[in-house]
């Protein structure tokens, strides 16, 4: 069963790095520098898709150390 989700991984994986860089691309300075604060502190970025069934939503989501999470930026489409 592992090997039936192996291609479906990497293909998620490709994915999600091509959207997570031109995410990253579109962000202001300002939001970049905040990022490399939060992250030099032991914050993680985590990458979000949802809602399901249509996961029409990719968001990205600062998880503190603490365990508090902030919306850092999101990216959605509401097409059928």
């Amino acid at each position: 069963m592992t090997s039936d989700f192996t291609e479906d991984f990497k293909t998620l994986h490709a994915a999600a790095l091509t959207l997570s860089t031109k995410m990253l691309a579109a962000q202001h300075p300002d939001q970049l520098d905040f990022l490399e604060h939060c992250t030099k502190a032991g914050a993680k970025l985590l990458i979000q898709i949802g809602p399901l069934p249509d996961c029409r939503r990719v968001e990205w989501v600062i998880l503190e150390r603490e365990g508090n999470r902030s919306l850092f930026a999101s990216l959605g489409t509401t097409s059928d």
